[in-house]
């Protein structure tokens, strides 16, 4: 579960989740919060990145690490970009991939293992 308190607003807005929660970072100046969720080796195909809207609570994007490579590989840690429009995934498999944070459309995607 992500509790997310607006302190200006003072509202309070709580998302459940099926998993547990890695790592979270709000993006700063903005209402946007990156979630990173730690998925169940049995589970497969999950979408482990969020990008949410901190005011409504709910999920602009997800995204699903690339299982072509290997069915059980998920996203494993992330950090924003110098610009902090980007949000920087590393993947299981050895991937850095740069999404749009905003949209998340990816920027770009390479092997860097």
């Amino acid at each position: 579960m992500l509790t997310i308190r607006n302190t200006v607003t003072e509202t309070v807005r709580t998302l459940s989740l099926a998993v547990d929660i890695q790592k979270t970072l709000m993006i700063p100046d903005s209402s946007y919060i990156v979630a990173l969720l730690k998925v169940p080796p049995d589970i497969q195909g999950l979408a482990n990145l969020l990008f949410i809207d901190a005011n409504s609570g709910a999920p602009v994007w997800s995204k699903v690490a690339a299982t072509d490579r290997s069915v059980s590989n998920v996203y494993c840690d992330f950090k924003l970009g110098d610009k902090l429009d980007d949000v920087i995934v590393w993947d299981w498999d050895g991937y850095r991939t740069v999404f749009d944070a905003k949209t998340g459309t990816i920027k770009d995607s390479r092997l860097v293992k």
